[in-house]
């Protein structure tokens, strides 16, 4: 993949060099650009991006829909060896969102839950949080390939940096949305 994602704050280069070693490693990778239709999450975290990290900032977006374990870990295994074999420091984003459209004391019930779940960094304990809650977290895998990916880089602990939810801003209490921001070393 070629080109550049283009923000108010400018363009961001695609690595394509990494995309294309991503998926010689994951042949069940897609270059189909229709999934990234209406989807959001690249949209939402570039220009923080763009605002903390270095002049010379590249990415390689890969959006995961994938509930099948298998390709989660190849994937996973894939990502931490390209990771390891560069040369600057990478950062790893999984973005998705929690809870959704539940009451807000329900929604923060929830995502303490997930939150703790994530917080092992074990792949097996947060998917069976959430094949346990009623309503599904819309980035599963992203979060699952994260936590593989990190603790096949050697993370060994994760941390809460903050959590929201809609509600807390003006959304409405009644259907509101869970966010949360994690870090592992």
């Amino acid at each position: 993949m070629d080109g550049a994602y283009r923000t108010p704050l400018g363009d961001v280069p695609i690595d394509s060099a990494c995309a294309d070693a991503l998926r010689a490693r994951c042949p069940f990778l897609s270059l189909d650009e229709t999934w990234q239709r209406g989807e959001h999450a690249v949209e939402v975290v570039l220009p923080f991006l763009q605002r903390l990290a270095p002049a010379n900032l590249s990415v390689v977006s890969v959006l995961i829909g994938s509930e099948d374990a298998a390709e989660w870990t190849q994937f996973s295994d894939a990502l931490a060896q390209m990771i390891l074999m560069q040369e600057e420091p990478v950062l790893v984003i999984a973005s998705s969102d929690l809870s959704q459209y539940l009451p807000a004391p329900e929604t923060v019930e929830r995502d303490r839950l997930l939150i703790e779940a994530i917080g092992t960094l074990n792949v097996t304990i947060f998917t069976r949080a959430v094949h346990a809650q009623t309503v599904p977290v819309c980035g599963a895998a992203a979060i699952a390939c994260w936590l593989g990916t990190v603790t096949r880089l050697g993370a060994t602990t994760a941390t809460l940096a903050a959590y929201g939810t809609s509600a807390e801003v003006g959304g409405d209490p009644h259907s509101a949305i869970g966010y949360a921001g994690l870090t592992a070393r």
